[in-house]
């Protein structure tokens, strides 16, 4: 908007466009004036005086139009001033604008990280999700596992009371068997001597009798004739001689049974040892079976947690994923303690494990050192 300047020169009209009303008048005025002058004057008043009245009326309506004028350029100065006041606004609109485009694609192309890094993070949550899922289905799965290992720790709880009862009961047969042996050999030992002292006494009467005479020979009733003889010295001595063989034969039955009951009790007396000896590998092997077991619902129980193991669950998660991307044998290897820490591994299991990574030096990748 270009600034107006009005210059008004002497004789000269004003722009009709420009010349407020009050000018206009005084330039109709002037014109009427002029063509009054140009014709002969029918009042009464005189040439000059006409002439001095139009010129102060001139003089007045010129002052009217400068002060108008000057009242005009005033305004159009000041109209200049906010003009330029409105150029600097317009200005600083558009560099206002031009910062906020510039904010804008700032905006968009944050809005863009943000979008992606929100689908990074949906696709992570997802994932982390699926694996939750997964955690809690192997949770499930080890409570299930540990409810059986705890029915199979108390059914190997009551087998193992169960086998220390026979065991007990094994016990008192056995010292019962070794009282009866021991009574059954004392009475042998009793029977051994007094079978000893009847055979003494039978070698001593056989070696006191007389040598017996023999019969005569011939005839029939020679042969016959000492049977119905009276009784001599020797049937006398071999009447007494009998008694203490009939007695000695019958300690030695006594003496037989006895050997065979003392054969029969030493045999069960083995059989229970053995008895005994499996009962006791029985208790043995329940009591590893048992150690096994607490240990098993032990690790269970780790890995089963409530929500103060989901950071055990990362952790592990974390370490399995490193000793997995673990290039050598010696970081496996620096890795492998923490793992059997966090998972709850038996010596056997961890073991397993140590050998497990040694039998794969060979492979690619693994192996290398």
């Amino acid at each position: 908007m270009g600034e107006i300047t009005l210059n008004p020169v002497p004789g000269e009209d004003f722009p009709k466009k420009s010349l407020p009303p009050h000018l206009a008048r005084a330039q109709s005025f002037k014109k009427e004036s002029k063509a009054a002058l140009a014709k002969p004057s029918a009042r009464s008043l005189s040439k000059e005086e006409t002439r001095r009245g139009v010129t102060d009326e001139l003089k007045t309506y010129k002052e009217k139009a400068l002060k108008a004028l000057q009242q005009s350029n005033e305004r159009v100065t000041a109209l200049t001033k906010e003009n330029a006041s409105l150029k600097d606004l317009n200005e600083g609109y558009k560099r206002d604008a031009e910062d906020a485009r510039d904010e804008k694609e700032k905006a968009e192309s944050s809005v863009s990280g943000l979008r992606s890094q929100i689908s990074t993070l949906t696709s992570s949550l997802e994932a982390s999700k699926a694996e939750l899922e997964a955690t809690l289905g192997k949770a499930s799965r080890l409570e299930m596992e540990a409810e059986a290992l705890r029915e199979e720790v108390e059914r190997a709880e009551g087998e193992r009371r169960k086998a220390e009862e026979e065991n007990v009961k094994l016990t008192n047969t056995v010292e019962a068997a070794r009282t009866t042996a021991a009574i059954a050999e004392k009475e042998t030992r009793g029977l051994e001597e007094k079978v000893k002292a009847l055979e003494t006494s039978l070698e001593t009467a056989r070696s006191s009798a007389p040598p017996p005479t023999p019969p005569p020979t011939g005839t029939t009733a020679a042969t016959e004739a000492p049977t119905s003889s009276p009784p001599t010295n020797n049937s006398q001595t071999n009447q007494m001689t009998s008694e203490p063989l009939i007695y000695a034969l019958s300690k030695a039955s006594e003496l037989s049974v006895a050997t065979s009951e003392i054969t029969r009790l030493s045999s069960l007396l083995a059989d229970l040892s053995d008895d005994l000896t499996v009962s006791r590998e029985d208790c043995s092997s329940l009591s590893q079976e048992l150690t096994q077991a607490k240990m098993e619902i032990e690790r269970a129980s780790r890995m089963g947690g409530g929500d103060g193991d989901n950071v055990n669950v990362e952790y592990l998660k974390n370490v399995l994923l490193q000793y997995l991307t673990s290039q050598t044998v010696g970081e496996k290897r620096r890795l492998l303690p923490v793992l059997a820490t966090v998972l709850s591994l038996t010596p056997a299991e961890r073991i397993k494990a140590e050998k497990s990574l040694e039998s794969n030096k060979g492979i690619r990748g693994v192996g290398e050192v």
